[in-house]
């Protein structure tokens, strides 16, 4: 399975219930540059803030932005967990 796969799955699980962007890292054009290669990215935002789920070849990673300028990393171990962590994220409940 390709790494795009992956983040294809998680957006096909959740684009039914919230509002999520899927696109690649070449259209974002932001922060995205050091690694010279186009690769699925899927985007949200809820009262939290911001969050780009994507999987870099070797790990998935959840980075949040949230409104009170604070940044999170987080690193999903698969495909569920990052359904319930983006899911928990778009409702407000996540606690990152």
């Amino acid at each position: 399975m390709r790494r795009n796969d992956l983040v294809a799955i998680t957006y096909e699980q959740l684009k039914d219930r919230y509002h999520l962007l899927l696109t690649n890292t070449f259209a974002l054009e932001d922060g995205f540059e050091e690694y010279r290669e186009d690769f699925e990215i899927l985007c949200g935002e809820s009262s939290l803030g911001q969050f780009r789920f994507y999987h870099d070849g070797g790990l998935f990673i959840l980075d949040i932005n949230k409104v009170d300028g604070s940044y999170n990393h987080f690193h999903p171990m698969d495909v569920a967990t990052a359904v319930n962590s983006i899911a928990a994220f778009m409702e407000g409940t996540f606690e990152c």
